[in-house]
């Protein structure tokens, strides 16, 4: 039986390498608490997949929404709704992977290819993005499976793949703007092709822009689309900005770049990528050159267009680097006989991606602690900021409580994020407790003399610390949960029951 099995991975190696990307991007997946921005995402994604008319809500934000009604479906399919907007990234990073696998396969070696998704499994900035309901992890699988077919094109001048390159660059800018780099590069390329008569055609790039342009029509058919596109402003460079030579932002971002990437792909892994790179563009073949050109172009758009560089904003265009950084690898392996040293190459390579993605996994907090000298380990955000998520858990576990077998209402501000938007995804399906807004700005001067508010239903409120949206005459507080890694709170108040007064009657659950 074991040998049968051994023999199928060994026909299939692809099965082997998902089974091992799997293990390590779904064991612990909520381990680390619901972020700021995921809760968002994850609460629009609800909100378009359920109510009538808010397909596109997350235009409002000027947000593409095309992951997002992933996200909505899985949280319709699975009991945790964490569990489930994280699975869709984790589907999108195994996308990413098998992408690297063919890409090594066609233009390198079968050992390269295994090893580039191997590695991909384990280096740190892709296991972490690739756990989070964030549209990194999508837009990153867009750019390796859209330089594949590109590759095709540039190799064939075939319709067929500009059309395929197109389409899958426009399912990139259908998840986040950044994806346009993809495009802006894959242009480049193609009209510095055809500047040296090689096998493409202007009827070509014709076909893949209007391929491009199909997929996002229904984006240009938004009118909330064109009044929010502009507001992209706040974390790009636009033609105006880029007149004025922001020489300072350009080296900010450069040196940014190179920590992040120092840092989270670990320190053998960004020389070797980059040795690899400067080889191939010398050395590599037809291929080989035009994949690293992609990647340099890609890398010195982010530089120049993005005001301010961060894990974020770089990861989705990197996966490709752990092609070269392999391929190094595999060329000095090769120059020694012995397996042992052969052996302690691909060792030097791995173990401290494998080990650094083991704690990150295990005990996140410790995973940001270990960076938290550098102003890119995200520990702020994820930790010790009011974005981060610790404190949810605890707050969703003591509303689970509160019904004891009667339906309630929770009340909030008109807040987004933790813990908001989190409790409201949590508890969106659940058939006793009903999450809304409860805020002053809401209720206008309909209460302005009212001294008691009575509901149909026990009213709770949860508060950012003790703001509770102006509604302090009617609430009295019940407790506060503390973050065990900062000093925020949330609050628990309860409506109060006796009152002397103008008394208002609302009615704010369906009791049936």
């Amino acid at each position: 039986m074991v040998n049968k099995i051994k023999s199928r991975l060994a026909r299939h190696p692809l099965v082997f390498l998902s089974i091992l990307y799997f293990v390590f991007r779904l064991f612990a997946l909520t381990k680390l608490p619901i972020f700021n921005d995921e809760a968002i995402y994850l609460d629009w994604a609800w909100r378009m997949t359920t109510e009538p008319g808010m397909l596109f809500y997350s235009l409002y934000d000027a947000k593409q929404p095309l992951l997002m009604w992933f996200f909505g479906i899985a949280m319709h399919l699975l009991p945790d709704p964490f569990f489930a907007g994280r699975f869709i990234a984790v589907l999108c990073g195994w996308l990413t992977m098998i992408g690297l696998y063919r890409i090594g396969r066609e233009y390198f070696s079968l050992r390269i290819a295994l090893f580039s998704a191997l590695l991909y499994s384990f280096i740190p900035i892709f296991s972490f993005y690739d756990r989070q309901a964030l549209m990194e992890a999508g837009v990153a699988a867009v750019g390796v499976w859209g330089v594949w077919f590109a590759l095709k094109f540039w190799k064939t001048g075939e319709i067929r793949d500009a059309v395929f390159t197109g389409m899958l660059l426009g399912v990139g800018f259908f998840i986040k703007s950044s994806a346009l780099l993809f495009l802006l590069a894959f242009f480049l390329i193609s009209i510095w092709l055809l500047w040296r008569k090689q096998t493409i055609s202007l009827k070509a790039l014709f076909y893949s822009a209007s391929s491009f342009l199909c997929v996002i029509v229904l984006l240009f058919l938004q009118p909330k689309f064109w009044e929010t596109l502009p507001t992209n402003s706040r974390y790009g460079f636009g033609f105006a900005d880029l007149l004025r030579f922001p020489l300072a932002s350009w080296s900010s971002n450069l040196i940014g770049n190179v920590e992040i990437e120092l840092l989270f792909m670990t320190p053998v892994v960004f020389a070797a990528s980059l040795v690899g790179l400067f080889i191939i563009c010398k050395k590599g073949k037809q291929g080989q050159k035009l994949l690293a050109v992609w990647m340099v172009i890609i890398l010195l758009l982010q530089v120049v267009l993005v005001r301010s560089t961060s894990q974020r904003y770089l990861v989705s265009y990197l996966p490709l680097m752990v092609v070269f950084a392999v391929y190094v690898a595999s060329a000095i392996a090769r120059r020694y006989r012995a397996a042992f040293l052969s052996g302690l190459v691909w060792v030097l390579l791995f173990i401290l991606p494998v080990l650094i993605t083991l704690v990150q996994i295990v005990n996140p907090v410790l995973y940001f602690q270990f960076f938290d000298s550098s102003r890119f380990s995200e520990g702020s955000s994820y930790v010790t900021g009011q974005t981060s998520g610790y404190g949810v858990r605890e707050a969703i576990a003591y509303i689970e409580k509160l019904p004891q077998g009667r339906k309630i209402f929770v009340g909030q501000s008109l807040y987004t994020g933790t813990p908001e938007s989190a409790v409201m995804v949590w508890f969106a399906k659940s058939k006793t407790i009903t999450v809304g807004y409860l805020d002053r700005r809401l209720l206008g001067d309909s209460v302005n003399d009212v001294d008691c508010i009575q509901a149909d239903v026990p009213v709770y409120f949860m508060s950012k610390e003790n703001d509770v949206a102006g509604m302090e005459k009617f609430l009295v507080n019940v407790t506060f949960l503390k973050n065990l890694y900062n000093k925020n709170t949330i609050g628990i108040w309860k409506m109060k029951k006796k009152c002397a007064g103008k008394l208002m009657r609302v009615q704010l659950v369906n009791v049936k």
